[in-house]
């Protein structure tokens, strides 16, 4: 009955019902309904193959539901030992609570029902944070989110981009030659008309599975 509840109230949002009257909507699959144990491991190692041995090129996995913006190589097996197969790219939540808020609500004690990672998951996330920052005087969900940021980093080294700190959209452009992925940020959730800024943009040449990094604002700033 929540999930019916935060449908209803969504639905009653004037911009929403504006995006509806002008643009065609997809809905997609919502894993909070699925079990991620419905697909065996030898399920993704088959698709993989499948890919593989199909020749099957200019595969992008478009995904959410993180509330992070991610752009990843997806490999046959993980730590990047096989080879690259497929382009993965996430786009951020434009208000539900990302991986920063997730450890600030938890740091604060504050009610959180939109958060993509369980409060037991996030207190145990803070803790193994906290062990690998001992000489830390003060923790604070920046802090605590920027070790996580190295974490991710240096155990994922297929994820090319990560930001989990701002809310926002993406773009993505298809053309003959490539395409483009371009995410935005937005500087405020409560207003009708924030501030958008440039989060970064990536391209994904034709036939390949790569990702080339037009800019970065990560890393300029």
């Amino acid at each position: 009955m929540r999930y019916r509840a935060l449908y209803k109230t969504y639905r009653q949002d004037p911009d929403l019902q504006k995006l509806h009257e002008k643009h065609a909507m997809i809905a997609t699959w919502d894993d909070q309904f699925a079990n991620d144990t419905y697909y065996p491991e030898y399920e993704r190692e088959m698709i993989a193959a499948a890919v593989k041995y199909g020749n099957i090129k200019n595969l992008i996995a478009l995904t959410c539901d993180f509330h992070t913006f991610e752009a990843s190589i997806i490999w046959t097996v993980l730590h990047s030992l096989g080879i690259p197969i497929r382009v993965e790219l996430m786009v951020g939540s434009v208000t539900s609570t990302n991986l920063r808020e997730a450890i600030r609500n938890n740091l604060t004690k504050r009610p959180d029902v939109s958060s993509t990672v369980p409060m037991p998951a996030v207190t145990e996330l803070i803790d193994l944070l906290q062990e690998k920052m001992v000489g830390a005087s003060t923790l604070t969900a920046e802090l605590l989110f920027k070790e996580l940021q190295n974490v991710v980093k240096v155990e994922n080294p297929w994820i090319k981009l990560f930001e989990s700190t701002s809310h926002g959209y993406a773009v993505l452009e298809l053309t003959k030659e490539k395409a483009t992925w371009t995410a935005y940020k937005v500087d405020s959730i409560e207003t009708r008309n924030p501030n958008k800024e440039l989060l970064w943009q990536c391209d994904v040449p034709k036939d390949k599975a790569e990702l080339n990094v037009v800019q970065d604002k990560q890393r300029s700033e």
